[in-house]
C-alpha cells in the first residue's frame, strides 16, 4: 500500500454511473449507434464474403464487446429496455453457430483462401475473452435459458482455455538484442485478459475450474516478478500490462488489497491516426485495479473519479470518430465502470441495479488504531500451532506486519524485516509477520520454504482466515497490505507504515517513535523516502482537452 494520494475524495459515496449520469449516457449511445452501424467496417468476416452476428461497431471483436457491454448497462443501469434490445440480439442458436465459425475460422477459411482464417487467428484470444464474458453476462438475465447458456459458456471456455494453454507467457519472444528478455502482450494476444475474463466469470464446470487453476501456477504465478517489473509497452498495445496484472491480484482478493500508486501515462494532444490510437485503450486500462478497489478503498474511488473525469473530458478521443476510436473506446471506459459498480466483477452478478445500490448505506468500518492507543491483540498461532500472544513480548518493542502469500509487496519486504529483526534485536525488538486473509495450508507451506532465509521473524497465521472476523481487519481496521504497526515496550502504537517500495527505510525510522536507536543516516533517508511518496501521490485536478499546440498535462498519482 503506498502513501495515499493527496488528492479530494468525491462529495457523493455512489458509483461513478450515477454521479455522471450524462456522459455514462453518450457512452450508452456510442456503444448502440456502432452495434447498429454496418460501415465503414474491417470486420473479418464481412470483408471476406462471410456472414456473422456481430457485424457493427467497426470490427468483430469490438461487436462482441459493445453486446457486453450494452447487456451489463442494461442490467446494472436498471436499464430495461436497454438490456431486451441486446438480448434479442442474441439468440442462443446463433451463438452457438458464432462459436463453431470461430473455431472453423482458425482451423481453414471461408472462401479457401486463408483470408478469414489468418484474421480471426490475430484477435485472438482476446475475442474469446470478450465471448466469454459476453456469455457470463447473458446468463444474467431474464427470460434466458440458463442451461443453454451454459453448455455454450463450456464451449466458449473450452476456446479460450486452449488459447492460453497453447500460448507462451510472456507472449512475444525475446528479440535478438542483448540484455533483453520476452514480453508480454498488451494486446491482441494478450493472456492477462484471457485470464482476468475467466476469473470474472468463474469457468461453468469443475473441467474448466481446474484448467484455470493450473494455467495460474504453471503459467502466471512464475511470471509474477517480471510482469511487476514490467515498465515498456509498444505502440499496439491497448491494455496496460501492469494494470491487467494488478486487476487479476485485485481479482484474487479485491477485499484487503489496493492498487499500488503508478503515475498515469500522458494522453495526445489531439486524436491519433487508426495505426496511433492503442495507447489511448492502455490509458484507459489503467484505471481497472482501481475501480476494482473503490468500493472498498476510498482513496481507489477518489483515483479512479479523477482520472476518469480526465478521460471523460476528451471526447475527441473516444466519442467522435467511428473508424478510429468510438467503436470500441467507449466499451473499455464502460468496463471500469462495470467493476466499480460489483466491486468484484465476477459472475454470477451479485451487484444490484445503481438505483438499489446507491440507497444501501456502506458497512462501517473499524478504524485503524491511532498512535498512542493500546494494541489490539487477537488469536494466532505460529508454524508449529502454538498460540502467541502480546503479552510475551511484554518489555519488546513490537513490529507486527500484515501480510499474505499471495501478496507481492508483502513478500518483497521480508528481507528487509528479516534485517530490522536481526539489526535491532540487542535493543529488543522483535518482528511477528500476522498472515491474514490467507489459507493456513499456504501458510505453512511458504513458510516451510521461507525459513531458513528469514530465521529472526516470527511467522503467525490468523485462524479466521478470510472471514471478515479476521484480526487485521476487525482489531486493526486493515483494508489493504502490506501495513506494518511499531508497539513500543507499553503495548501502545507508535506508527503505522503502509506499503513498501524496495529501499525504503520507513518502518526502520519507525522505531525511532518508539525509543529504538536509529542511526542518523537511517532517519535521513527515511525523510527522503516520504518526500518520494508525496511526490508520487499528487494528482492534478481534472484538464481540460489539450489544444494542438499545448504540451498535455502529467496526471501523476
Amino acid at each position: 500500500m503506498p502513501a495515499p494520494a493527496t488528492i479530494a475524495a468525491p462529495s457523493r459515496a455512489e458509483p461513478f454511473a450515477i454521479t455522471r449520469k450524462a456522459v455514462v449516457a453518450k457512452i450508452r449511445d456510442r456503444i448502440l449507434q456502432g452495434v447498429d452501424r454496418k460501415e465503414p467496417t474491417a470486420n473479418v468476416w464481412l470483408r471476406n464474403g462471410a456472414t456473422t452476428r456481430f457485424d457493427g461497431s467497426y470490427d468483430w471483436h469490438s461487436c462482441i464487446a459493445a453486446h457486453w457491454a450494452g447487456l451489463s448497462m442494461g442490467r446494472l443501469l436498471g436499464d430495461d429496455a436497454l438490456a431486451a434490445k441486446f438480448v434479442a440480439r442474441l439468440p442462443l442458436a446463433d451463438l452457438a453457430t458464432e462459436l463453431d465459425r470461430m473455431a472453423q475460422g482458425v482451423a481453414n477459411s471461408e472462401d479457401g483462401s486463408g483470408r478469414v482464417r489468418s484474421g480471426v487467428a490475430m484477435v485472438r484470444p482476446y475475442a474469446d475473452a470478450w465471448f466469454v464474458l459476453l456469455l457470463a453476462e447473458l446468463g444474467e438475465h431474464k427470460g434466458i435459458d440458463k442451461t443453454a447458456v451454459t453448455t455454450l459458456r463450456a464451449k466458449a471456455e473450452d476456446a479460450l482455455l486452449q488459447q492460453l494453454e497453447q500460448s507462451d507467457f510472456p507472449e512475444l519472444a525475446k528479440s535478438s538484442a542483448p540484455d533483453t528478455e520476452a514480453r508480454f502482450s498488451g494486446g491482441y494476444r494478450s493472456w492477462l485478459f484471457g485470464y482476468l475474463a475467466l476469473s470474472m466469470t468463474g469457468p461453468s464446470n469443475d473441467a474448466a475450474r481446474a484448467r484455470t487453476s493450473a494455467l495460474r501456477t504453471q503459467k502466471l504465478d512464475p511470471a509474477r516478478t517480471q510482469l511487476r517489473a514490467t515498465q515498456k509497452d509498444s505502440l499496439g498495445d491497448f491494455f496496460d500490462v501492469v494494470a491487467l496484472h494488478s486487476l487479476v491480484e485485485r481479482m484474487e482478493s479485491v477485499d484487503t488489497i489496493a492498487p499500488v500508486e503508478r503515475a498515469f501515462r500522458e494522453l495526445p494532444a489531439t486524436l491519433p491516426s487508426i495505426r496511433e490510437i492503442h495507447p489511448v485503450g492502455a490509458a484507459i486500462s489503467e484505471t481497472w485495479p482501481f475501480a476494482l478497489a473503490a468500493s472498498r478503498h476510498e482513496q481507489s474511488r477518489a483515483i479512479f473519479a479523477s482520472r476518469m473525469d480526465q478521460l471523460l473530458a476528451r471526447e475527441d478521443l473516444w466519442a467522435e470518430d467511428f473508424a478510429v476510436s468510438s467503436h470500441w473506446l467507449p466499451q473499455f471506459l464502460w468496463f471500469g465502470m462495470h467493476l466499480e459498480i460489483t466491486g468484484a466483477g465476477r459472475y454470477p452478478a451479485t451487484a444490484a441495479p445503481l438505483a438499489e445500490a446507491a440507497a444501501k448505506p456502506r458497512p462501517k468500518m473499524t478504524p485503524m488504531p491511532k498512535p498512542g492507543t493500546p494494541a489490539p491483540w487477537f488469536p494466532m498461532t505460529d508454524r508449529d500451532g502454538k498460540a502467541v500472544s502480546l503479552e510475551q513480548f511484554a518489555g519488546k518493542v513490537v513490529i507486527l506486519d500484515f501480510w499474505a502469500t499471495w501478496c507481492g509487496p508483502c513478500k518483497q519486504a521480508m528481507p528487509h524485516l528479516q534485517h530490522i529483526a536481526k539489526t535491532y534485536a540487542d535493543q529488543g525488538v522483535v518482528v511477528v509477520a500476522s498472515c491474514t486473509n490467507d489459507e493456513r495450508a499456504k501458510f505453512d507451506a511458504w513458510v516451510d520454504e521461507q525459513r531458513s532465509t528469514l530465521p529472526d521473524i516470527v511467522f503467525v497465521h490468523d485462524e479466521k482466515e478470510r472471514s471478515d472476523d479476521r484480526g487485521s481487519l476487525k482489531a486493526y481496521g486493515v483494508m489493504m497490505i502490506p501495513v506494518t504497526f511499531v508497539i513500543d515496550r507499553e503495548g501502545k502504537i507508535a506508527k503505522a507504515v503502509g506499503g513498501y517500495t524496495p529501499g525504503e527505510v520507513l518502518v526502520d525510522a519507525a522505531l525511532a517513535k518508539a525509543g529504538i536507536t536509529v542511526p542518523a543516516e537511517i532517519l535521513e533517508k527515511a525523510k527522503q523516502d516520504e518526500e518520494a511518496r508525496k511526490a508520487r501521490s499528487k494528482a492534478p485536478k481534472p484538464a481540460a482537452p489539450a489544444k494542438a499546440e499545448e504540451k498535455p498535462a502529467r496526471s501523476g498519482l
